[in-house]
């Protein structure tokens, strides 16, 4: 049996190598957004979303917060899930790339409508940008006053490229081969 990704999911689905390179440049460029803006934590949505933040939050240890479409047909009876416990102040959107901009104004107001967490917050979150890790495809700067960035972004690098030993929160060392 031969299977077909959409092509902006190529790079996800068709080289585990490839995208184990790819999570590594990605995870560098959020560490020092997360130095930058402060957040706490990383939204997403949809499978291009998750397939990342996922990846990028086992290696930072940043906790995310899911926002699902009203159609995915899940058992969960909110449509954002988060860290329970923890007050998140400000998150960044994590996804693959936009063209319209409606995904990223969908997750803020998910996140910012009252009944749709599973926890209570006092506050709302801020949304403090947007980081898309395709750069196929990325056709804005900013959708509204929210700045969209990506690897390529200056405020997203210190000038140095980082190994994953770098990146390692608990400070053991693992060479990267792509095979756990």
């Amino acid at each position: 049996m031969k299977f077909t990704s959409s092509g902006y999911l190529t790079k996800v689905y068709n080289d585990p190598i490839e995208f184990g390179k790819l999570v590594q440049k990605v995870t560098a460029s959020i560490q020092v957004l997360q130095e930058n803006l402060g957040f706490e934590a990383l939204a997403f949505t949809g499978q291009s979303g998750s397939a990342m933040a996922y990846a990028v939050s086992a290696i930072t240890g940043i906790p995310l917060i899911c926002v699902r479409k009203t159609t995915d047909g899940s058992h969960a009876t909110r449509l954002v899930e988060g860290p329970a416990g923890i007050d998140i102040s400000k998150y960044l959107i994590m996804d693959d790339f936009t063209a319209s901009g409606d995904t990223v104004r969908r997750i803020i107001e998910s996140i910012s409508t009252p009944g749709n967490m599973y926890y209570s917050q006092d506050e709302v979150a801020k949304c403090v940008g947007a980081f898309m890790y395709l750069k196929e495809g990325h056709q804005k700067e900013e959708i509204g006053d929210i700045k969209i960035y990506h690897m390529e972004s200056p405020e997203c690098h210190y000038g140095i490229q980082l190994s994953l030993h770098d990146l390692l929160r608990d400070g053991t060392y693992r060479e990267w081969t792509g095979r756990s």
